[in-house]
């Protein structure tokens, strides 16, 4: 069985830059694990118990995740993040003590 050390979260970040969203679009991007030998079952608990999270302790504000499946692969949805409130999520999220089974996240933001 593949064993693993960490969960490695990435939220995407290359979406419009703030200021910079032509009109009739929106800032969008998605947060996904970043290990496919992660069975899928485990990487849609993983992602629920980051947006419980993210829902409890961040400013969501304009915000909206919904969790979902893009080419068989779970993924976070998020919709209306910026740029600004992405790097306030990562000073909290780089240093979050998130684990699932003693097994602890590894967020980063990088695309």
């Amino acid at each position: 069985m593949y064993a693993i050390k960490q969960i490695p979260i990435n939220i995407w970040d290359d979406f419009y830059e703030d200021d910079f969203v032509p009109e009739g679009e929106k800032q969008e991007t998605h947060i996904y694990v970043e290990d496919c030998d992660i069975p899928k079952v485990n990487q849609k608990e993983y992602l629920e118990v980051l947006l419980e999270y993210i829902n409890k302790n961040l400013d969501t504000n304009g915000v909206i995740l919904t969790i979902e499946t893009v080419y068989e692969e779970w993924q976070i949805k998020v919709e209306g993040l910026t740029h600004a409130k992405l790097y306030e999520w990562m000073e909290v999220l780089g240093s979050a003590d998130i684990k699932v089974d003693g097994i602890p996240f590894s967020i980063y933001s990088e695309s």
